[in-house]
């Protein structure tokens, strides 16, 4: 709902009397049941054992109806879940923030568990609910946030508990990272009663890849999780304000560059940015992975303590090796040194030489050198294709060309999957750029082609639909 439709609405209700809006808040919640949940929970008097029931039988049915008889998913089945799990996911977010806590803690595990196990065993090459699992633990991490203060030792023990079973479950074999993030996600709710337990979980699960493995292959899943158990050591100390041991603990075990990057961030919070440089600077380099991470780390710490001659040679560095994200950064350090004017042109020129053709492009789309960006562009058709919307204004005759030459004429192949490409393509253009030149295009195909009996009839389908772009343009003001 849009802020105009927001203020209709609220306009709307003030306007009704205490009998209607009773009558309205029923009806609304007898069409769609889910509001019900909402007013009570508003209220204060929310049935969550209903609600939570509710929602298992959804997630089981929403399964049951889309997956296939041999238990295949497709990506409409993969879509619907995964948008069923974070509508849930925001659902128990609220009930944490109307007072709900334990429920909402359990929910949001509940919504962990549920797209772990989808991941782990149908879908382990999908990085749809991967993304799910990242949110689920930034939420829950934020709620432990929210209530740690709030909820009683009890309580605090049960959600501990229950985390606790869901970090051992196997569905996070071979994910170690993502399983040690359960723990460090309720740091803050663990009293030191409770220290001993949570180590002794930890000691467990790395002993039980020490012994074989998952299916007797160990791979990179030791080093995490001991990587991950020092670095949860380590917060936990923190927390109890072991400061100091924490410390020594990360220093002990820098040679591991997961437990080196969680020093460097004890670092930045202790504002000591000369021993967070170093730390990075001493970091594995040879590692594309690493350096990446280094640099980046390297680039906050520069830009914090306003080392700008380090913090251009480093972008420099980082521009120049292709890696665009540097690029603004750059330019706004030139400028705030007064230097842009003077130095653009040179360092336009160490773009074209040393970036790719497509991060060069980047770079002259963002600067407007529009015909530079189309010589660039002018024989590359996925560049031609994305670039389009942005030159075709200036330079219509030029692109007509290459984008019939490169993605309309090239793609020759005669099947309906490439016929139903070229509609797509027709369809694209007409929307960014001509309709009319689509047309055009679409005539000439249908004379150069005319006994390709499929392709005629995803012609004609791409026509009508070009044809609603043009009639829609009339009716919206200019």
């Amino acid at each position: 709902m849009d802020k105009k439709q927001q203020t209709a609405l609220t306009q709307f209700v003030s306007q009704l009397s205490k009998k209607q809006l009773q009558d309205f808040a029923v009806s609304a919640a007898q069409i769609t049941p889910s509001l019900y949940y909402e007013l009570t929970a508003q209220s204060g008097k929310l049935d969550f054992e209903t609600e939570f029931n509710d929602i298992k039988q959804t997630i089981k049915t929403t399964i049951k109806k889309h997956v296939n008889d041999e238990g295949l998913w497709s990506n409409s089945t993969v879509i619907v879940v995964n948008e069923l799990l974070l509508a849930d996911l925001q659902r128990f977010t609220r009930r944490g923030q109307q007072g709900y806590y334990a429920y909402a803690f359990h929910g949001i595990l509940f919504v962990l568990l549920n797209a772990g196990k989808i991941q782990s065993t149908i879908l382990p090459f999908d990085d749809t609910f991967k993304t799910t699992i990242n949110t689920a633990l930034k939420k829950l991490t934020a709620l432990v946030q929210q209530i740690k203060d709030q909820v009683n030792a009890s309580t605090k023990q049960n959600m501990i508990q229950e985390t606790l079973k869901i970090f051992n479950r196997k569905i996070w074999d071979g994910k170690e990272k993502t399983r040690y993030k359960i723990i460090s996600s309720i740091i803050p709710l663990i009293p030191e009663s409770m220290l001993t337990i949570v180590t002794q979980t930890m000691t467990n699960s790395i002993a039980r890849i020490s012994d074989g493995g998952y299916d007797g292959y160990i791979g990179n899943d030791l080093p995490d999780a001991q990587a991950m158990e020092i670095i949860i050591k380590a917060r936990l100390k923190y927390h109890f304000g072991k400061a100091d041991q924490a410390r020594a603990l990360l220093d002990k075990n820098l040679d591991d560059p997961n437990v080196r990057l969680e020093r460097v961030k004890f670092a930045l919070n202790d504002k000591d940015y000369e021993l967070a440089a170093k730390l990075c600077q001493e970091g594995d380099w040879r590692n594309m992975s690493w350096k990446d991470i280094w640099q980046k780390q390297l680039i906050q710490i520069y830009s914090t303590t306003h080392q700008d001659q380090d913090l251009e040679k480093i972008l420099r560095r980082r521009l120049l090796t292709n890696n665009t994200d540097a690029y603004q950064p750059l330019k706004q350090l030139y400028i705030r040194q007064n230097k842009w004017q003077r130095i653009r042109s040179d360092l336009l020129k160490d773009c074209q030489q040393q970036l790719t053709t497509e991060n060069n492009a980047f770079v002259l789309n963002i600067e407007h050198e529009y015909a530079k960006l189309l010589a660039v562009i002018a024989d590359t058709s996925y560049l031609i294709y994305q670039y389009t919307p942005v030159l075709y204004q200036q330079f219509p005759e030029e692109i007509s060309h290459s984008y019939y030459d490169y993605l309309i004429s090239n793609d020759h192949y005669a099947n309906k999957a490439a016929y139903k490409r070229v509609g797509d393509k027709l369809i694209y253009f007409a929307k960014v750029a001509n309709p009319h030149q689509a047309l055009t295009w679409i005539s000439w195909l249908q004379k150069k082609y005319p006994y390709r009996s499929a392709m005629q009839e995803q012609l004609m389908s791409t026509r009508d639909n070009i044809q609603e772009i043009i009639e829609e343009a009339k009716q919206t003001p200019s």
